[in-house]
């Protein structure tokens, strides 16, 4: 059982792909494509907010790290550490437009150690009982009573 039709036409795929796109500008719009029901059903917008929220916290240590080496620079008047500062900026900036521009287009981006914890995080059953997406049923009857109950729901 698939929890979301895929998009039949070119109209929406191209609007799945903006909406992951944007996911990953910053954390805000990953998490209203969480919180909202109707987006959180589909598979593929689901993975790449967890994915992008995953991504920002990684460029938020980053960027606190390069903070406290900035911090550090004028502690020991080496320098203003603006340098650091605006790294850590630049980064965020470069990440996010290079991700949203390739899902903008089409393509799909996984990225290596991120992508196996959202992909669990995604399918995992605190999200879907969150979102309410039943888990797949699991039968131990005969055929008849199998085929009675996917025909009933």
């Amino acid at each position: 059982m698939q929890d979301f039709p895929v998009p039949a036409s070119r109209r929406a795929r191209v609007a799945e792909d903006v909406l992951c796109a944007a996911s990953y500008i910053t954390m805000l719009p990953a998490i209203a494509i969480l919180v909202r029901p109707r987006t959180a059903r589909n598979p593929r917008l689901r993975f790449h907010a967890c994915q992008s929220i995953l991504l920002n916290w990684l460029l938020f240590v980053v960027g606190f790290f390069l903070h406290i080496r900035a911090g550090i620079d004028q502690l020991l008047d080496a320098g203003s550490g603006a340098r650091f500062e605006w790294a850590a900026r630049l980064l965020c900036i470069a990440v996010w437009a290079a991700v949203s521009l390739s899902m903008a287009r089409g393509r799909e981006l996984r990225i290596p150690f991120i992508s196996s914890l959202a992909e669990k995080q995604a399918n995992g059953w605190s999200f879907r009982r969150l979102t309410g997406i039943p888990a797949e049923a699991t039968f131990s009857a005969g055929p008849r009573l199998k085929q009675a109950m996917l025909l009933s729901s």
